[in-house]
């Protein structure tokens, strides 16, 4: 069923169970909510300043368990003249929001526009150009952003690469993130292989295995509680902190920066509850060990 109303256009499906969402936004923004509901609702309304956007030319269809939603394609913004184009081929821009039952899958695609979803989803896919990417819960999730920012409040398995973006995750079990110029920060993680140019690697805590490497960026971790951890950097700095309780077996060096630890010197891990495998490699970056608060 479809209702409009002042220019908004608004689909209801009935279905208490998870579907698939596969979504072509171009330049025009995607909100998602997950929970509890008995039906799929999806509000097409077009953005401020679209000029003459339609939201009835947006298709929403439904298919068994599959919802599909594709903003048309790009219309010549300016008449041509001879074999030069005076102007550019734009996307009228829309703002879409969809409401569907709580473990269902994403998988969408923007250019300009943004992802933001809230609520438990099972899959996640999503890319986007300059947009950013919001994502408040997924079992397994693959973004990939521009310049645009990625952040995810807690995910099972994330795998996640951007340009000049930040990525930002609050927890995370298994994740394989890569940046460009943007930062990488964690707060609770599992198993990690990071890698950025110049952006910086951030963790809060750290309980698994951790392999980062980074150009001129820095590696900090605030505690590392027990796991192994390869780091290298070349002109960054790296940065660990080392809980009471955790015995640490170290392998550090650099060619031209300054190694530093305050850690105790021991014969073996004693009675330690926790291990952690350091393996730390730096060019003119310095080293710093240290016990955490």
């Amino acid at each position: 069923m479809s209702t409009t109303t002042d220019g908004a256009v608004r689909h209801t499906f009935e279905s208490d169970t998870a579907v698939q969402i596969d979504a072509q936004l171009r330049a025009s923004s995607l909100n998602l909510t997950a929970g509890p509901v008995e039906s799929i609702t999806v509000e097409v309304t077009p953005a401020s300043g679209a000029g003459a956007a339609d939201a009835g030319d947006v298709v929403v269809e439904r298919s068994g368990n599959l919802l599909h939603i594709e903003v048309p394609e790009a219309e010549e913004s300016a008449p041509r003249l001879g074999l030069l184009q005076i102007g550019s081929q734009t996307s009228h821009r829309y703002s879409i929001h969809v409401q569907v039952p709580d473990g269902s899958s994403l998988r969408a695609r923007a250019g300009s526009g943004s992802v933001i979803a809230e609520g438990p989803l099972e899959v996640v896919r999503t890319s986007c150009g300059s947009g950013r990417i919001t994502v408040q819960q997924a079992g397994q999730m693959h973004a990939k952003a521009g310049s645009g920012d990625i952040t995810v409040q807690q995910a099972g398995r994330l795998e996640a690469a951007a340009g000049s973006g930040e990525i930002s995750v609050a927890v995370v079990e298994e994740a394989k993130l890569t940046a460009g110029s943007g930062n990488i920060r964690l707060g609770e993680a599992g198993k990690l292989e990071l890698k950025t140019g110049s952006g910086d690697i951030a963790i809060d805590q750290l309980h698994g295995e951790l392999r980062a490497k980074t150009g001129s960026g820095n590696i900090t971790v605030q505690r590392a509680v027990a796991g192994s951890v390869a780091a290298t950097a070349a002109s960054g700095a790296i940065t660990l902190g080392i809980p009471a309780g955790t015995a640490v077996l170290q392998d550090c060096s650099t060619v031209a920066g300054r190694l530093s630890s305050s850690l105790e010197q021991a014969e073996g891990p004693g009675d330690a509850a926790h291990r952690l495998e350091l393996k730390a490699r730096t060019v003119s970056g310095d080293i710093s060990l240290h016990r955490a608060g």
